[in-house]
């Protein structure tokens, strides 16, 4: 009962920040082993004040201003862009990657490569989704087209994608 409710003197560094290591770490991923990343425009992400790294500069949607100029606050409910695209593109390419994202205000779509996604499919209308046709001894095959994939990353997500950073080094074609 007599115990003190002060955290230990080699913890506060730790708890505080302000020491070599800062208790947010734990929680930031790192995103040096997906083969994509999707950057969001941080403006466009809902949940951004429950980040890990608090924003420098806020802002507040659901603003508009009338014919006179004044601000009048528009509530926006229940509307989520980055989920919305998150399941487009699991729609669209859940077959060939994976897609990673902390809804919680994270400014990062994650994306791995499936291992399966990189093998040659038997020429097929149905297997063309996200694919291009190559020959492989003297054999029509399907192969993921890569660069139109990432292009369609990135129209899929116009206006709310700043930029996709692809992390070609890693990929086994």
């Amino acid at each position: 009962l007599g115990k003190s409710l002060i955290a230990p003197a080699c913890l506060c560094p730790l708890l505080s920040g302000t020491g070599l290591f800062s208790l947010q770490t734990v929680f930031r991923p790192p995103l040096d082993l997906y083969d994509v990343l999707i950057h969001l425009n941080s403006n466009q992400i809902p949940r951004h004040l429950e980040s890990v790294d608090q924003p420098v500069k806020s802002f507040s949607r659901g603003v508009v201003k009338n014919s006179s100029g004044a601000r009048i606050l528009f509530p926006v409910v229940d509307y989520d862009p980055v989920q919305c695209y998150l399941q487009d593109l699991r729609e669209a390419f859940g077959d060939l990657a994976l897609f990673f994202y902390d809804k919680h205000g994270g400014e990062v779509i994650a994306v791995l490569w499936k291992p399966s996604s990189f093998q040659p499919q038997p020429f097929k209308v149905s297997n063309m989704k996200g694919r291009t046709v190559t020959t492989l001894n003297s054999e029509l095959v399907c192969v993921p087209n890569i660069e139109a994939i990432l292009e369609d990353f990135e129209v899929l997500g116009e206006g709310l994608v700043k930029r996709v950073e692809a992390h070609t080094e890693k990929w086994t074609v």
